[in-house]
């Protein structure tokens, strides 16, 4: 076996390796983390319903002006429920001044509540509960109100989760141990078909051979994240009917107890009055419940109710699991069942989620594992076969041409055909490749620092205390979103002039070392205005790295692939939203937001190791005669053709963008009572569409040398994203809105950056007013600024037309700044600098 033979071996070993590591492995621990979510919701569940019942019962005191210290069976029933509920860890009453009314369980953990979530459960309304969770614990507080209907009391209950997660860890390994031949299968015929494959493309396979082991690999690949799915859906289902069987024994055991203190008072069964109506309520807050029934010591049935959609009461007790709590001591029993498909509707309804795992687990393969890919011999072999065939169509399409060769302007014998090589990739500078691709991971990690952080940020600036109880902590988290986008977008002018200045690489690794340091001590902050100021801090460090970052892509990306290089930058970020939030939010709920404010300073760590590894970023050629300096911004403003760009698709893109995906989907899936699985379901479409359709659409457009079809198309469908959501309604509109709008954006995206870059190229003669940089960073600063702009226009068009008609009218002004873009792009062609690949139209 020669060198290059072993060389592939090792590369077919590693990729597959990989693959197998970090797409299957990840996925596994996704997996785990969405049965604990679903395990931990049952109990949130359950305590919350525990949690009202005991307010209720405080409550009928109350009324009579009896104060809760004076009331000693309430009190005698708090101390009782440690014995009722095994994960509870403590229980916490206490009047709104701070005093102590009564405590069970253990001391330490009922004492764990956070003042800053007494405060905040004071300012919340009476009746709407708190629910946090500190690592392994969760926290749920509700107000107790006196007769005149003002706080009088808090009650904490804390909950241990560390059994949930047990079981949802020993879920996964017991996944792993099922799935291991499996995985070890697809490993081995992974790395066997990608094997032959290079040694074929080399000339050296037998083809029929390397065919059987593509097919067989294809399959086993195929197979195991079905295989893996199903068996976490198996794994998942005796764990569900745990927590559901418990939910209806506290219910059970609530509702008996509330009928046996009614008969204790010698009222006969049968003469009780509102047992209906508190069976109906019961299982209005116990959706997973079927039916609720009273039996007679002689087993008939005294009273009963049926969870609603139910045809009749036959439905309802038939395939029921039943779970039984004695009423009285006469023989009387509370009888509560649960219909047995509920489980498998709530493990059907994870598929989805687990799909979604693999998903967000490829993308992370992807763009881990891009520069070594591009660098290995596979690669090298898969171009030059590529290169090979793209050069056979284009004969082929000249041979089925030859025919017209005699009629006017027909192309010449053996010319490509048009459009042959419209999607053929030119053959770049391998130097380029790898300094493209370094960039892109420079960006991916950048972008993955915030993006990791989104999902807890907020919840953990509300939580942070304040020594002014003016500021709401709704007011505090504001502000720290607040700060960081304003200084990041204060930053973008700032980058082309240090780029100018100083080492693309060293103003790269500083700004990401600037910006870990601000993330580690956010984690640490101990007050609202640490946490205000660090935001500030890391969003001028974050703004600097990405625009110094996308400065070096537009540097290194040759002219005639504009748009190809635009995408890269784009795609990073798009990848990062996908990957970012779900690993993000699983390390904070696992260790705590310092832990993941440390997993985000990693990644800004992580990037500028990889920025100190980019090769020297040349400056622009003709920047040293450009005006520079905010003469330079205002040149790009001044010039028709970018400021029609920014106003007529760049800015509303950023507006419509972050309506429909930060506001308008999530309230209306709320509104729809659809769960958070939902609508991150429906957001996520809008990424998985950008993230497979941009790159094509960027080839397209330096293929075609053309820009402003893409513009004038994506905008017309961002409207169509919008009118999609009134227009179809329920979630069905959401997806495909959401769907619509991702489309809409990729057709502009790169496209738009590349015509505003490419207005300021220098050209022979032609005086240089501003920079492509200066270019990049005018349009991302009005990007920003619409970002925050968007929230409050949003708020006002709902507020003066309702959701639906301020859809409609935003569309509408979509489509007409859209045509509005047209007319002004439209008397000159666009103003590229490069001449368009051979062939294309």
């Amino acid at each position: 076996m020669n060198s290059a033979a072993r060389r592939i071996g090792r590369e077919a070993l590693l990729f597959s390796t990989l693959c197998a590591t970090v797409l299957f492995g990840l996925s596994l621990v996704l997996i785990s983390w969405h049965v604990q979510q679903l395990l931990t919701d049952l109990t949130q569940q359950r305590v919350l319903r525990l949690s009202q019942q005991v307010s209720l019962e405080a409550d009928r005191g109350l009324r009579f002006g009896v104060g809760l210290p004076e009331q000693t069976a309430w009190l005698a029933r708090l101390q009782q429920l440690d014995r009722q509920e095994p994960q509870l860890l403590g229980l916490q009453l206490q009047a709104m001044d701070g005093t102590l009314i009564a405590q069970a369980g253990d001391a330490q953990h009922a004492g764990a509540v956070r003042s800053a979530w007494h405060r905040q459960l004071a300012e919340a309304a009476l009746t709407q509960p708190l629910v946090k969770q500190d690592s392994n614990r969760l926290h749920i507080g509700r107000t107790l109100a006196d007769a005149s209907g003002q706080a009088s009391a808090q009650l904490w209950i804390s909950i241990d989760l560390r059994s949930t997660q047990a079981q949802a860890r020993a879920a996964g390994l017991r996944i792993l141990g099922q799935l291991a031949p499996l995985l070890l299968l697809a490993l081995a015929l992974a790395w066997a078909a990608l094997w032959r494959l290079g040694l074929q493309w080399q000339g050296a396979g037998h083809k029929r051979t390397t065919t059987a082991l593509v097919l067989s690999a294809t399959l086993v690949c195929a197979a195991t994240p079905l295989a893996m799915v199903w068996s976490a859906s198996d794994m998942a289902r005796p764990l569900v009917a745990r927590q559901i069987a418990a939910n209806a024994d506290a219910m059970a055991r609530t509702l008996g107890q509330q009928i046996a203190r009614a008969h204790a008072l010698g009222i006969p069964l049968v003469q009780l009055q509102g047992v209906r109506a508190l069976f109906d309520d019961a299982l209005q807050r116990a959706p997973e419940l079927g039916f609720v029934a009273l039996r007679g010591a002689a087993g008939e049935e005294l009273h009963a109710t049926r969870q609603r959609g139910l045809a009749s009461d036959a439905d309802a007790r038939a395939a029921q699991e039943q779970r039984l709590f004695p009423a009285t001591p006469q023989g009387a029993q509370l009888v509560v069942g649960y219909p047995t498909d509920y489980v498998d509707r709530q493990t059907d309804g994870m598929l989805l989620d687990l799909a979604l795992a693999l998903v967000v687990s490829a993308v992370l393969l992807l763009e881990c594992a891009r520069g070594r890919w591009q660098r290995s011999t596979l690669a090298a072999l898969v171009a030059q076969r590529l290169a090979r065939r793209a050069a056979r169509a284009a004969v082929r399409a000249s041979l089925f041409r030859r025919r017209g060769a005699a009629a006017p302007g027909a192309a010449a014998p053996g010319a490509a055909a048009p459009g042959a090589a419209a999607f053929a990739p030119a053959a770049p500078d391998p130097a380029t490749t790898a300094q493209l691709t370094r960039l892109r991971l420079v960006i991916f990690l950048i972008a993955m620092s915030e993006e990791l952080l989104r999902p807890f940020l907020t919840v953990f600036a509300i939580d942070m205390p304040s020594p002014d109880p003016q500021p709401s902590p709704t007011l505090v988290a504001n502000l720290a979103v607040a700060a960081f986008m304003a200084t990041l977008a204060l930053a973008q002018p700032a980058g082309p002039a240090l780029a100018q200045r100083i080492d693309l690489r060293r103003g790269l690794v500083l700004s990401a070392l600037a910006g870990s340091l601000a993330l580690a001590a956010t984690g640490a902050a101990q007050s609202a205005q640490a946490l205000v100021l660090l935001r500030a801090f890391a969003g001028m460090a974050y703004g600097l790295a990405l625009i110094l970052a996308q400065t070096a892509m537009l540097r290194t990306t040759p002219p005639a692939q504009r748009a190809r290089g635009m995408t890269q930058i784009v795609g990073a970020i798009v990848a990062a939203g996908i990957v970012g939030p779900p690993f993000g939010g699983m390390v904070a709920a696992q260790a705590g937001a310092p832990a993941g404010c440390a997993a985000c300073a990693l990644c800004l760590l992580l990037a500028a190791f990889f920025s100190q590894r980019l090769a020297p970023v040349p400056h622009t050629a003709g920047a040293d005669q450009a005006t520079g300096g905010w003469r330079g911004y205002a040149a790009v403003l001044r010039n028709p053709r970018a400021l029609a760009v920014i106003l007529g698709a760049g800015l509303p893109a950023r507006l419509v963008a972050v309506m429909l995906l930060a506001v308008v989907v999530p309230l209306q899936m709320n509104a729809l009572e659809q769960p958070a699985a939902v609508t991150g379901r429906a957001l996520l479409l809008y990424f998985l569409v950008f993230a497979i359709s941009a790159p094509w659409i960027a080839q397209w457009s330096d293929a075609s040398g053309r820009r402003t079809p893409f513009l004038i198309a994506g905008g017309l469908v961002g409207a169509l994203a919008c009118w999609a959501l009134p227009g179809l309604g329920g979630v069905p509109g959401m997806a495909i809105g959401c769907a619509l709008l991702g489309l809409g954006q990729a057709l502009q995206s790169s496209p738009q950056l590349a015509l505003v870059t490419e207005l300021f190229e220098p050209q022979p003669g032609r005086p240089q007013h501003a920079s492509p940089e200066q270019a990049l960073a005018a349009f991302r600063l009005l990007e920003r600024l619409g970002s925050i702009a968007a929230p409050f226009a949003t708020a006002w068009a709902v507020a003066a037309l309702g959701y639906a008609g301020a859809l409609w009218a935003i569309g509408l002004l979509l489509a007409l700044a859209t045509l509005a873009m047209l007319a002004a792009l439209r008397p000159a062609a666009d103003a590229v600098s490069f001449n368009p690949l051979p062939g294309s139209p």
